[in-house]
């Protein structure tokens, strides 16, 4: 049985939903080819954990502090947090936002990741990629529920997660994994990820060997 890495859907009506199928797809195509199940969460999926509803709560009541908060900031926000609670119901393992190409990184490399920590995530801000058994979960869901998290006056951002769990050592610095988190030039997130995806396809030159030649020394 092959390890599930899970991602999370929510639609949010100012982005495109073909364009987040195309991440979704090429998510999927460089997990698998690296020898991983994918599981793609919705909202019907996570809401099982008791915990989702409650953070959603909280961060809807955001709304008490800035009443102009914009609806979509609250969508994103939701959407990156309750979808911890699919990890709650599958008894913990292996996140990643959709935009996150596998460009090497197999369930062995994970497996040692998991012998030196209970809960992994990024700390380069956003987790786009998340580790945790299934203590560990529940764990930090507990902290998304009830702990510190939101950045004042404004109220429209949180503490990376690395923050709000209190998590020191970063596994991800140097593994082939890409995040495609922001494009330049305009350029579609899912034609980046094409692109980055096409090269590393690319079967690498073949380089004939040199020719000894047979011409003597004088």
């Amino acid at each position: 049985m092959r390890k599930k890495v899970y991602a999370f859907y929510r639609s949010i009506l100012t982005v495109p939903q073909a364009e987040e199928f195309a991440q979704a797809n090429l998510w999927k195509k460089s997990w698998e080819l690296h020898g991983w199940e994918c599981v793609m969460l919705n909202t019907s999926h996570v809401s099982i954990s008791p915990w989702a509803n409650a953070i959603m709560s909280r961060i809807m009541g955001l709304r008490q502090f800035n009443a102009g908060i914009d609806n979509e900031v609250l969508e994103k926000m939701i959407a990156r947090f309750v979808r911890w609670g699919g990890l709650h119901v599958g008894n913990g393992g292996w996140l990643t936002d959709y935009d996150v190409l596998n460009l090497g990184f197999t369930p062995a490399m994970a497996e040692e990741i998991e012998k030196e920590a209970d809960i992994a995530v990024p700390k380069d801000g956003p987790a786009w990629i998340v580790y945790a058994n299934a203590q560990a979960v529940a764990g930090a869901l507990r902290d998304f529920t009830f702990g510190e998290m939101f950045v004042p006056p404004d109220w429209v951002k949180t503490l990376p997660e690395c923050e709000i769990l209190k998590i020191e050592k970063d596994f991800f610095t140097d593994l082939p994994l890409v995040h495609v988190g922001k494009t330049v030039d305009g350029e579609a997130k899912s034609d980046a990820m094409a692109r980055i995806f096409s090269d590393f396809m690319k079967p690498a030159p073949v380089v004939a060997p040199k020719k000894k030649s047979n011409r003597k020394g004088k």
